[in-house]
């Protein structure tokens, strides 16, 4: 089933701490993830992002009144983009199929490597580590409500875990890191929970 197309994401209200695509500060983060994409969680500075945007670090404090005003940012951005935003439009689809295939086009299309860095970065900073955690139980919960239309409530928890187990392992084992057979696996729950679905609406 053809994944919906997503529409741009809405502009931030008044007051609001969230880029729009029009805010200066979107390229320091899009740089940023770039960064930990190549370099990890180590190589995300304020000289190397600077240089590689071209800009002094007078255009970076123009925009951030410090280096973790950036950094929390920097993951609040990110979650909101890759996560928050993807809930809330999914959660209005009404075919649950749909919404796995929504889901799992934008799993294959998130930037693992530097999520892997994420990762890394939530180990060292507890700030972190809450906010990744939250953006899994985030990603669980969609995936798990998504299939609890499908299967039982007890199926529908393993399957989003097992979803999830994917993800985190695919993001983390760099050196087997194929995105092919992740989306392979992807869709063979997603199969499954959709022949067990048709079984028993036929029994």
């Amino acid at each position: 089933m053809r994944a919906t197309t997503l529409p741009p994401p809405p502009p931030t209200p008044p007051g609001g701490t969230l880029a729009t695509t029009t805010d200066l500060r979107t390229p320091f983060f899009d740089c940023a993830l770039e960064i930990l994409g190549t370099d990890g969680y180590a190589g995300l500075k304020l000289a190397p992002l600077c240089s590689s945007m071209g800009v002094t670090t007078g255009a970076f404090y123009h925009s951030f009144s410090s280096w973790k005003d950036f950094t929390t940012q920097l993951l609040d951005h990110w979650r909101a983009e890759r996560t928050t935003r993807l809930v809330e439009l999914v959660r209005q689809m009404p075919d649950p199929l749909d919404q796995l295939e929504n889901l799992l086009r934008a799993t294959i299309d998130l930037p693992h490597q530097a999520e892997a860095a994420i990762r890394v970065w939530s180990a060292i900073d507890p700030d972190v580590a809450v906010l990744q955690a939250g953006v899994d139980q985030e990603r669980l919960a969609v995936i798990r409500d998504a299939f609890s239309t499908m299967v039982s409530p007890g199926e529908a928890e393993t399957f989003a875990r097992a979803g999830m187990f994917l993800l985190i392992g695919f993001e983390q084992g760099d050196s087997t890191r194929d995105p092919h057979t992740l989306e392979w696996a992807l869709r063979m729950i997603k199969q499954t929970a959709a022949d067990l679905s048709a079984q028993r609406s036929t029994s």
